[in-house]
């Protein structure tokens, strides 16, 4: 072998690394036993497990909802096959009162479950009307008659007082 050759060699077997680091054949090197690896997953489920608990908090610990009795109208105030619009459960929220022809009272939510347009009461149909997509809801149950939505109109619980309506809650 040639000079050249066998100092190259000698150079490639000195202790000193070009990369301290990342030495194949350290002592300093971490062995990582099952336990430790075992450890380490429950560890990181953990975490995961605790960083989802405020998102799963809006699932798992729903209570009910209180809403406030307010005074929607009067029962002179609509004769049967009318209707007309409040505010219900805040002033944000258009809603909708219909006396049915046959007396009944019923109110929904005035937003449609499509895309949020407000829904109107037509008198000559008897239904609640969407004007955006043309959709049409029962004024019997708030249920789909025609058009996109997929949901019905949130029904507004009433109750009658001598001569004045309240609104109790809403029912999805």
């Amino acid at each position: 072998m040639s000079e050249a050759k066998r100092e190259q060699r000698e150079q490639c077997r000195s202790d000193e690394r070009l990369l301290p680091g990342l030495s194949l054949d350290s002592l300093e090197d971490v062995l990582v036993s099952r336990r430790g690896l075992l450890t380490l997953l429950m560890a990181g489920s953990v975490a995961l497990f605790l960083a989802t608990l405020p998102f799963a908090k809006r699932f798992v610990g729903r209570r009910e909802e209180r809403f406030p009795k307010v005074v929607v109208g009067r029962v002179a105030d609509l004769l049967p096959g009318e209707a007309r619009t409040f505010a219900y459960p805040g002033k944000d929220n258009p809603a909708l009162l219909v006396r049915l022809k046959n007396g009944e009272w019923r109110a929904y939510g005035g937003m449609c479950t499509h895309l949020g347009c407000v829904v109107y009461w037509d008198a000559a149909s008897q239904r609640l009307i969407c004007p955006c997509h043309n959709a049409a809801f029962a004024v019997e149950t708030g249920a789909v008659l025609m058009g996109p939505p997929r949901r019905s109109l949130p029904r507004i619980d009433l109750i009658v007082e001598g001569d004045t309506i309240y609104a109790l809650g809403m029912k999805p």
